[in-house]
């Protein structure tokens, strides 16, 4: 290993990617079809249990059309788990082209979504309060924006609750290791949220 590595830290990984396989439960709706935007990857998903039959939406989507994520099943709008990056595919044999990867960051409303239920991913998390990340830190997910933090927007995962600014996502803590360069870092989901 050439000495110039030594003391370097690695990436934690692209958004949406799931880290651990052993232990992970993937489920696949289409987005709502409405939408503005489909989640991007790593993004907070909530399920629409209404008259949608069942269908995905980008939490900060979802609030920006006046629902209020809830963290409870049997609610509407419930926090569900976080988009998975997948390979897209133009036709059932068809690979996107490699060079239009890095352009593809988001499923479009109306596709299906995949969707990490319980497992461990990579996603990005900004922390306004700086309070740190600890491995085992409750993760919260900003639902109101707040002048004394210009750079949080809805729909940011954070590591410090704001009041009523912020709720708790259910089952999800960090995960080992240090925040990387950009903003990435592990969150595990313990348990599925929504059947």
């Amino acid at each position: 290993m050439p000495g110039a590595t030594v003391g370097k830290q690695m990436n934690s990984g692209f958004p949406g990617t799931y880290s651990r396989n052993g232990d992970c439960i993937i489920n696949s709706r289409p987005v709502l079809s409405t939408d503005s935007a489909g989640p991007k990857f790593g993004a907070a998903v909530v399920l629409n249990q209404d008259a949608t039959g069942g269908t995905f939406s980008d939490a900060a989507v979802s609030m920006a059309n006046g629902h209020t994520p809830v963290m409870t099943q049997g609610s509407n709008y419930a926090f569900v788990g976080f988009a998975v990056r997948e390979v897209m595919t133009l036709l059932a044999s068809t690979f996107v082209a490699q060079p239009q990867l890095p352009a593809i960051q988001a499923y479009a409303p109306g596709q299906p979504c995949d969707v990490l239920e319980r497992g461990s991913i990579s996603v990005v998390v900004k922390d306004p309060q700086a309070a740190g990340y600890l491995s085992g830190a409750k993760v919260y997910l900003r639902t109101v924006l707040n002048g004394a933090y210009p750079s949080a927007v809805v729909g940011d995962l954070e590591t410090a609750a704001d009041g009523g600014n912020t709720v708790q996502l259910t089952n999800v803590f960090l995960g080992p290791g240090p925040v990387d360069a950009n903003s990435v870092i592990e969150v595990t989901v313990l348990s599925r949220n929504t059947p």
